[in-house]
């Protein structure tokens, strides 16, 4: 690793965080994506998707619910995606669960699935 040249007239009084790291490090916190999604704390993206859902229609005969976020595995690694000058991310999606309640039926009609959401 290089040098710090330090051109500052005053001394110092603590070393300069590495910033990438810290920034790196963030994003880790943010995305929990090594956190099972049972385990996950309510902080970052999991929070950002409890704060949005449950969704309701209108007259309230539809709700959609959050289930869980899952990160994929990019699909080319690093080396490859520089390679081909294409995208290196992770496909972002979620697992929401449609709550169907229809007229006088006492029990709604669930439906869930898998939404592909975007590239991380």
């Amino acid at each position: 690793m290089a040098k710090k040249i330090d051109f500052a007239r005053i001394p110092s009084i603590m070393d300069i965080p590495n910033l990438i790291e810290v920034q790196k490090a963030s994003f880790e916190e943010f995305l929990q994506k090594d956190v099972p999604p049972e385990k996950r704390k309510r902080q970052g993206l999991q929070a950002a998707f409890e704060d949005i859902f449950p969704i309701d229609n209108v007259d309230q005969t539809l709700r959609l619910n959050f289930v869980e976020y899952i990160l994929e595995e990019p699909k080319y690694d690093k080396t490859e995606a520089i390679n081909k000058d294409i995208m290196y991310a992770r496909p972002l999606k979620i697992r929401v669960k449609l709550e169907i309640k229809k007229g006088t039926r006492k029990k709604p009609i669930f439906k869930e699935q898998t939404v592909y959401l975007c590239n991380l």
